[in-house]
């Protein structure tokens, strides 16, 4: 079964923002595979691995700070204790909430990453805190996080870092009238 040019187009820009998503989140992601070009991805046969099962593209990479010399990307390789599982499913699945909760694996639909969201023209900085830099501002502002505005885990930023509940995003917008602003928000359940 072959791939036509669109579906290897719409397969590199998923590849694309799945790179750079776990880049930001802060995986082993070199320049080379984010800056691939699409003739590489058609070059390296990237299509026809992340359609080698019909209906999914599971993808892992290692984390920054991971002292194993594990590779470091790569589209069907296997789990290992430090890698996280991002599944992606093409056809739209009616119980994706139960089977995220059931699995223990980041559930992602195709069309969620042909674009990376974080690069929209109207969405401001998200940094998300470390639990260090939680705890300083929570006793700076001397607020409890349940204080804070919430963010939803459902939230496609949210989704994009992997939030989980309890972790604080530092959002700073530009605005020509006030400057920049920031505001904190805390990850809570849908």
């Amino acid at each position: 079964m072959g791939i036509d040019d669109e579906e290897i187009t719409w397969l590199f820009c998923i590849r694309r923002t799945l790179m750079q998503m776990l880049r930001d989140r802060n995986y082993l992601v070199e320049d080379c595979e984010i800056n691939m070009t699409k003739q590489q991805f058609i070059d390296a046969n990237h299509a026809q691995k992340m359609r080698k099962y019909p209906t999914t593209l599971y993808f892992t990479a290692a984390k920054r700070n991971d002292d194993s010399d594990q590779d470091s990307s790569g589209v069907d390789n296997m789990l290992r204790p430090s890698m996280k599982a991002i599944v992606v499913f093409k056809e739209k699945l009616p119980n994706i909430n139960k089977l995220r909760r059931q699995c223990g694996a980041e559930i992602f639909q195709e069309e969620e990453l042909l674009v990376n969201v974080t690069e929209h023209a109207l969405v401001p900085k998200h940094e998300v805190l470390t639990e260090e830099e939680k705890k300083a501002l929570l006793e700076f502002y001397n607020i409890s996080d349940s204080q804070l505005p919430w963010i939803r885990t459902t939230d496609p930023i949210a989704r994009y870092y992997g939030l989980r509940r309890g972790q604080v995003v530092k959002i700073t917008r530009h605005s020509e009238l006030e400057g920049q602003s920031v505001i904190y928000r805390c990850c809570s359940h849908s």
